[in-house]
């Protein structure tokens, strides 16, 4: 489990670092907003590159607190591990958002062209599956809490809803983490976010079924 909260702070540093490092580089004036397209809308200070870093590591403290507190009220660090993957998974989306930003900004900046054109929204959604299917390979492995988890009135209405709702969700996660992944590996700019939103949307209704089924099954 240390090497799992090793990883985690790893995670959550790592943004921080590299921006400060690489901050006296960029000039006054940098991409501070892109459209839906990827164009950029909005210029600003430089240092609003340190919004994003700062956010992950407030975040990541949030959750690491929010395990101590689990354990301490229940007297069971059963959910320990599938919290700390779940943040680590969702810290990873924030780093490579972070690592894009400052990529199109240094060249945007000099009014270079990208070595890569990276799309935005394509690439934030295919890590986002990647950390989807992580999610659903973890939630099979969540005891009840009130935390993480497919979180329903229904699932939480026992022991077995809910274990059925973590196994058939879990399923259902990896699904859609893997068609988000093949999506985004075709289209680019508003049908990558259109598209993906659309499988968000199915995920979250599905879920709720799901969970509704699974606590049919349990009575």
């Amino acid at each position: 489990m240390r090497t799992k909260y090793r990883i985690l702070y790893y995670l959550m540093y790592f943004p921080l670092v590299l921006t400060l490092v690489l901050l006296p580089f960029f000039p006054k004036q940098i991409p501070a907003h892109y459209d839906v397209a990827g164009n950029i809308n909005r210029w600003g200070s430089k240092y609003e590159q340190l919004i994003l870093p700062i956010f992950t590591i407030i975040f990541g403290y949030f959750m690491v607190a929010m395990v101590r507190l689990i354990i301490k009220k229940t007297n069971n660090d059963g959910n320990e591990k599938a919290i700390i993957v779940i943040t680590s998974s969702s810290i990873l989306i924030f780093d490579i958002m972070c690592l894009v930003f400052l990529y199109k900004a240094f060249f945007s900046a000099r009014g270079i062209n990208e070595p890569i054109n990276i799309d935005i929204s394509q690439l934030i959604f295919i890590i986002t599956g990647v950390s989807i299917c992580l999610m659903g390979n973890i939630l099979p492995k969540c005891k009840m809490n009130s935390i993480v988890g497919l979180r329903t009135k229904w699932s939480m209405k026992n022991e077995k809803a809910w274990s059925l709702s973590q196994r058939y969700g879990g399923i259902l996660f990896v699904i859609g983490g893997i068609s988000l992944i093949i999506i985004n590996l075709f289209l680019k700019g508003i049908s990558s976010i259109v598209f993906s939103m659309a499988i968000f949307f199915i995920i979250l209704i599905s879920c709720i079924i799901i969970s509704y089924i699974s606590y049919r099954k349990s009575i």
